[in-house]
């Protein structure tokens, strides 16, 4: 983390003069070549983002994690999102038998039940996959689009 500390004052310094997201977007991938990814879950911010890292000049990847449980109208935007853009999108899911073990153990809705087992649900169908999707960037970021006005870029180790 250490020594990407000029890159992330780069960026801070550029947030603050100007908010121009395409801009921001070829600066963090500049700044991180070939370590920046884009997590999508195909929320009207993220399609903004995805729009942005499309149509611009960078090589950002994008990502989505697939829950498994995740909205009809969310299949639909990504399926006309794919038509659009004709770029592809790397899906994760979560692992099968982690899946498997917990539903057959708890139930399919057993995170409505507990605390404990809402994490548990969490880590097993979110954090696992995104651990997976980070996997291959040493170091990097994550930008990860949450409103218009502001990226939120964590750098990885």
């Amino acid at each position: 983390m250490q020594n990407h500390l000029e890159e992330i004052e780069k960026i801070n310094q550029v947030l603050e003069e100007n908010m121009d997201l395409r801009h921001v977007l070829n600066l963090v991938d500049q700044l991180f070549p070939g370590a920046v990814v884009f997590s999508t879950s195909f929320s009207e911010e993220d399609q903004i983002v995805h729009h942005h890292i499309t149509t611009g000049d960078n090589q950002i990847t994008i990502f989505t994690l697939d829950t498994g449980r995740l909205f009809p109208e969310t299949y639909s935007t990504w399926s006309r999102t794919l038509e659009k853009y004709g770029r592809s999108i790397t899906p994760y899911y979560p692992a099968t038998q982690l899946v498997e073990d917990f539903v057959l153990t708890h139930g399919p809705n057993s995170f409505y039940e507990s605390i404990e087992n809402r994490k548990q649900c969490c880590f097993i169908r979110k954090v696992e996959p995104l651990r997976r999707a980070l996997a291959n960037k040493k170091s990097g970021s994550q930008v990860s689009g949450r409103s218009i006005l502001r990226i939120v870029v964590t750098c990885h180790k």
